[in-house]
């Protein structure tokens, strides 16, 4: 009966008669438009039938928007809002009305550096939307940045460009861009310090199983960190799936992921077969020499702003 959750232990004493639970939300976040910011979000109602939701921070009522009449409906909750609050109601009244849910978007932001005749410039862009601010002088740009409005000339005595992007209390990471890397002639491997630590934005997406495991290989051997990582494994014959989406700071090692995906994979029948798609966002390396012998062992010219340092 504890196993159906119709007695309670609570702490020792066996309650056979317990409160009914009360409702709550489960979200996830299925995909993300690089390009638009917007989110596909799957909404799962529990202990209730029904969510409703409120853009901001505004209490959700059951006059609030109705998630399931909403485009995408529960299972593709589509949205470009950077702050949802979420309610789950039980329309049958047979469970205790719970705490509404909160969700928070990020903003993401995109720069371009483009010669314009004999001037360097730089261009931001926030997605999906924000307030940017900028310094050339090495400085925090959240406390002395000035307000980005347009594309802007970077003098010769300029190295780095660094800037963040902030709304409704959400905050970008500081983008760091090193125009010596546009400047010059020929790829950027020979300007990266061996010595210093390396940061690689590879935005690997859609890794197949030969490409994840290969990698992972690659990961072990050079000792970088991954973040940004996500998993899905899917039956051969899409009868389901499983999925794993590690948190933005969370970092995995060749061999976490390997056995990470090793478990994920075990989830289907022996003979069954499956289909993999790893996603990686950045890697991290505490020596940029191992980034650069990785780059060599690619026959890859890293792309500028791509490494960072």
């Amino acid at each position: 009966m504890l196993e159906q959750e119709v007695w309670v232990d609570e702490g020792g004493a066996i309650n056979t008669q317990p409160p009914p639970p009360e409702t709550s939300v489960g979200i996830k976040e299925i995909s993300r438009d690089e390009d638009t910011g917007e989110v596909t979000l799957k909404i799962s109602p529990i202990y209730g039938d029904e969510v409703r939701y409120e853009i901001g921070d505004r209490e959700p009522s059951t006059a609030s928007g109705s998630v399931g009449n909403a485009p995408g409906g529960y299972k593709a909750f589509k949205t470009k809002d950077l702050c949802l609050r979420f309610k789950c109601f039980d329309t049958q009244g047979k469970n205790n009305q719970g705490a509404s849910i909160l969700w928070n978007n990020k903003i993401v932001l995109k720069h371009r550096v483009f010669q314009d005749s004999d001037e360097w410039k730089v261009e931001f862009k926030a997605i999906p939307k924000g307030e940017i601010r900028y310094t050339t002088d090495g400085s925090d740009p959240k406390s002395y940045g000035g307000i980005y409005d347009s594309p802007f000339t970077v003098l010769e005595s300029t190295r780095f460009v660094l800037a963040i992007a902030q709304s409704d209390g959400i905050v970008s990471e500081v983008e760091k861009i090193d125009t010596e890397q546009h400047r010059k002639k020929g790829g950027i491997i020979d300007i990266i310090k061996p010595d210093l630590p390396a940061t690689w934005n590879c935005k690997r997406r859609g890794l197949t199983a030969r490409e994840a495991y290969e990698f992972i290989e690659q990961l072990e051997k050079y000792q970088g960190t991954a973040y940004g990582v996500s998993l899905v494994v899917t039956a051969s014959d899409e009868s389901g799936d499983v999925s794993y989406d590690a948190a933005p700071e969370c970092g995995f090692g060749g061999t976490e992921i390997r056995e990470l995906l090793q478990h994920l994979q075990k989830t289907f029948k022996e003979g069954q077969g499956s289909q993999v798609s790893l996603d990686v966002g950045k890697v991290t390396l505490e020596h940029s020499q191992s980034l650069k012998d990785w780059f060599a062992a690619l026959k890859y010219q890293p792309k500028p702003g791509e490494v960072q340092q």
